[in-house]
């Protein structure tokens, strides 16, 4: 049982990143600034579309910028959280899971196919404690 997720794309992050790349074309005239931006916008881009998340029967490995990987076994992870926290995590969406285990070490992930991707770790580990939101979000309707 080898299951496969890449990481949500949110519009949130996507805007950003454009509203910054046309400030920065707008304020200089120069036309070798595209020899920044083209660089620029392609490593994002590689870095947002290289998150994925592996479980099986053991593991969660998250797998992101290209060379990192975190593995964290399924039977230490406590609960999971869905939440909408800013902090920098292998998460291309802000509609996210925080995930504790460990006693006291977070990550956070933002998996398509969410409810899947929880009921493949429940397997795993039935004490996991799933505490989801009341209320849907804006960040949930703009992530793709």
């Amino acid at each position: 049982m080898m299951n496969k997720y890449r990481s949500k794309i949110g519009l949130e992050l996507v805007g950003f990143f454009a509203l910054i790349t046309g400030w920065i074309i707008s304020s200089d005239d120069d036309p070798a600034i595209w020899l920044f931006i083209i660089p620029f916008l392609g490593f994002i881009a590689a870095v947002l579309f290289s998150i994925r998340y592996t479980t099986d029967e053991k593991n969660l490995v998250i797998s992101h910028s290209f060379f990192i990987k975190n593995k964290i076994p399924v039977k230490s992870v406590r609960r999971i959280t869905e939440t909408n926290n800013l902090l920098s995590s292998p998460a291309a969406s802000l509609d996210r899971l925080e995930i504790l285990y460990n006693g006291a070490d977070v990550i956070l992930i933002s998996p398509v196919r969410t409810e899947e991707f929880l009921q493949d770790l429940l397997k795993v580990n039935p004490d996991i404690e799933i505490i989801k939101k009341d209320h849907p979000n804006i960040f949930s309707r703009l992530a793709v």
